[in-house]
């Protein structure tokens, strides 16, 4: 992965490319808000489609010893993308 930007922070932005086999793909965001250990809401686009932007959320959870953190992403699978919602956690391997 080559990451071309990486501005984490409030008014922040980031890109990045990703390589393999089959060829490259960007992405790219805007960060619009970063409460530090707490929470950051940031856009994702991929560039291969432009202008269709998901709007993400994270929220960091203290679990003791284990960092982990819950997003959750609208998800317009069921047609009710202010409703709908994905739920991921994240815990490292």
């Amino acid at each position: 992965m080559k990451i071309e930007e990486y501005d984490l922070r409030t008014g922040g932005s980031y890109r990045y490319e990703h390589s393999d086999d089959s060829g490259s793909y960007r992405f790219a965001g805007v960060v619009h808000t970063v409460r530090e250990n707490e929470f950051i809401v940031q856009t994702f686009e991929y560039l291969g489609f432009p202008d269709v932007v998901s709007l993400e959320t994270l929220t960091f959870v203290d679990l003791g010893n284990v960092p982990a953190s819950w997003s959750a992403i609208p998800c317009t699978r069921d047609r009710r993308p202010a409703t709908a919602w994905r739920k991921r956690v994240w815990r490292p391997a």
